[in-house]
């Protein structure tokens, strides 16, 4: 649980004037008490971009500029990765797996579903 409210939030108002649509008061006193679990996806979240932008390095090494954008793009993520987890030391918060939630999963089988059904065949190249 969150020791915050949702008055003592620094910065509310400039975070709400950036967003297109108002977030609903009921949304963000959720999300304040499961600050741990959103701490921990962040970190998640920021690993996840730098390994992305690593296994692009891969995979196309013939694109030199692609390659400076990547390492960059892995280094900041991963320095992000970093300052989340500082945070998280902070606040006494143990880096975790977390399962993925079931809108993801339904959205990993729907993905893949597509992608069975529409990539050629074999017999078709």
């Amino acid at each position: 649980m969150s020791q915050y409210k949702l008055s003592t939030v620094s910065g509310l108002a400039d975070v709400q004037a950036f967003l297109a649509v108002n977030t609903p008061s009921a949304w963000l006193t959720q999300a304040l008490t499961s600050l741990d679990i959103i701490l921990i996806d962040h970190a998640h979240c920021e690993k996840k971009a730098a390994s992305t932008a690593l296994s692009l390095l891969y995979r196309y090494p013939q694109h030199s500029e692609l390659l400076q954008q990547m390492s960059r793009l892995a280094r900041e993520e991963l320095r992000h990765f970093e300052q989340v987890l500082a945070i998280m030391q902070r606040r006494g918060i143990r880096f975790q797996h977390l399962s993925p939630s079931r809108y993801a999963a339904g959205m990993l089988t729907h993905v893949r579903t597509c992608l069975l059904y529409t990539s050629p065949s074999p017999r078709d190249s």
